[in-house]
């Protein structure tokens, strides 16, 4: 007989799978949308009284060139730039990126704006309910309930770093537009 636990797992392990194809879909065809709209964890501008004449070609010979970690940019339109992880450059050390983002020119500032990924806050957000529901279920032991209050700790602890590996990303892109812009 299956237990309630698992009956909570499959439809969380079902909505993960969805987000995430959902999200590869997206960015992989560089959907307006999903470059446009979220929630911002990186924003910087660099005031310039003009619009700067940059390509997505350029963006990535210079951003390329000074990072182990390769990105890819796709002009959206003449002012807005969507940028990316290369799906191929993932490694064991970055497994997920968890921010994507957008360059553009808008009223007198060139502004850098990294976007959440939605793969990694839903996934976090299922862990930690499948979780809470297992610490709440009387058919499981002491001890997986202890492990799993460790695990979600861990989880949290994880996705900061992940968070922090970004930030340090998109600040060396930050650094390469305002050198592009200077010239």
């Amino acid at each position: 007989m299956l237990t309630t636990g698992f009956y909570l797992i499959v439809p969380h392990i079902i909505i993960i799978f969805i987000t995430l194809f959902l999200e590869l879909h997206l960015s992989s065809g560089w959907n307006r949308f999903y470059f446009t709209k979220g929630i911002a964890l990186f924003k910087r501008s660099i005031p310039l009284a003009y619009s700067p004449n940059l390509s997505s070609e350029t963006l990535s010979m210079n951003f390329n060139k000074e990072s182990s970690h390769a990105m890819v940019f796709h002009q959206l339109s003449h002012e807005e730039i969507a940028f990316r992880e290369e799906y191929q450059s993932f490694r064991l050390s970055s497994i997920t990126p968890v921010i994507h983002g957008l360059i553009k020119y808008k009223e007198g500032n060139l502004e850098i704006i990294g976007l959440l990924n939605w793969f990694p806050i839903v996934s976090s957000l299922v862990v930690i309910i499948v979780l809470v529901g297992i610490a709440f279920d009387k058919e499981f032991l002491i001890e997986f309930k202890l492990s799993s209050i460790l695990f979600a700790t861990g989880a949290v602890m994880f996705f900061r770093d992940l968070y922090e590996d970004q930030k340090v990303r998109y600040s060396k892109i930050y650094s390469v537009l305002l050198e592009l812009a200077r010239n």
